[in-house]
């Protein structure tokens, strides 16, 4: 395999250094439930890209480490719409979950097999991811965002697949699609199914931001994540709820 340019994104699950830290000291009882958690955890990380993998071998390669993973892709507009969208499933596995993303996609030099990863593009990624991107989002390096819009006619939904942030950075917009297919309705049944979905999430999202209010290092998180759900979702609020507390503006606490 040659050491070559690719796409590569590396992305984070925040909280569960926590989780495992909790599973060491739970009874015996309780563990049991949480490596059943942990194991759905895990596959909601792997199915996005495995299904990928199968459908088109070769176009996108995968590496996890416990809470870590590494994907890659081809440097083309196709399978870059393809990764940015994976990585917008593989958010939306977890927060079904109540766990946040973290993570970077850059364009560099890297060697992906199925054995190993390494490269300069593998390094830049978790420098960002670890410095940069700061809160539960997945960014994009100047680079890779200007491809992408480039690109934005490569897929169905493609526009809506990224997002410039206050601060600065872009990041993928993991809410485009479901909420794309939300207001566009389904006479089959599909959109209710969906609307269930997104309340599900907004609970999860909700219980985060109400458990992190004791800790600004965590709350300040939550809360650029609650405020991004926000602003996604205004249009459908009649079917997905507003996330309410502290900092939130009109329609949070008052």
């Amino acid at each position: 395999m040659a050491y070559e340019e690719r796409y590569c994104a590396y992305v984070d699950v925040l909280g569960f250094r926590e989780l495992i830290r909790d599973l060491d000291m739970a009874s015996a009882e309780r563990q049991a439930a949480m490596v059943d958690e942990i194991e759905a955890l895990l596959y909601g990380t792997h199915s996005p890209f495995e299904e990928a993998a199968d459908a088109a071998p070769g176009d996108l390669r995968i590496q996890t480490v416990s809470d870590a993973i590494c994907v890659s892709a081809p440097v083309n507009e196709e399978d870059l719409a393809k990764l940015l969208g994976r990585l917008g499933t593989l958010t939306m596995n977890l927060l079904r979950y109540g766990y946040f993303v973290r993570g970077a996609v850059v364009k560099g030099r890297l060697h992906h097999t199925k054995q190993f990863v390494f490269g300069g593009a593998l390094v830049k990624a978790y420098r960002l991811e670890s410095e940069v991107a700061r809160y539960p989002r997945i960014m994009l390096t100047r680079e890779v965002a200007d491809a992408a819009w480039a690109g934005r006619n490569a897929a169905e939904g493609y526009p809506d697949v990224l997002r410039p942030a206050d601060d600065g950075p872009f990041f993928v917009h993991v809410l485009g699609r479901p909420l794309y297919h939300l207001e566009a309705g389904a006479a089959d049944g599909r959109q209710i199914i969906l609307a269930g979905h997104l309340r599900h999430i907004a609970g999860q999202i909700q219980r985060r931001f109400n458990d992190a209010v004791d800790d600004p290092r965590i709350f300040e998180k939550v809360q650029w994540f609650a405020k991004y759900w926000n602003a996604s979702t205004s249009r459908v609020r009649h079917l997905v709820p507003n996330i309410r507390g502290p900092g939130l503006g009109p329609l949070g606490i008052e």
